[in-house]
């Protein structure tokens, strides 16, 4: 019975602790871009120094001017970013 003990009691406890790793991890993991704005005139993408994330959330990411911030996509910016 003190062999069993000394076994099992080592391995149980070690797989308690990878399965409670395991279940707190979190799923969605936070990518902080650089924010773009559209720029009318240049009809380019001008990059603003703001960080902001691809995670969604009810908060778009803007450069207080009101422009909406988004990430560059090649020669494009077509994705909305939020704040982080």
């Amino acid at each position: 019975m003190k062999r069993f003990k000394k076994i099992v009691l080592p391995v149980a406890i070690v797989m308690i602790a990878a399965l409670g790793a395991f279940a707190t991890n979190s799923s969605k993991k936070t990518a902080m871009h650089d924010g773009y704005r559209y720029d009318e005139l240049s009809e380019t993408c001008v990059n603003t120094q703001i960080q902001c994330s691809d995670v969604p959330s009810s908060f778009i990411c803007t450069d207080g001017s009101a422009n909406q911030l988004r990430q560059i996509s090649g020669t494009s910016c077509p994705d909305l970013l939020f704040k982080p």
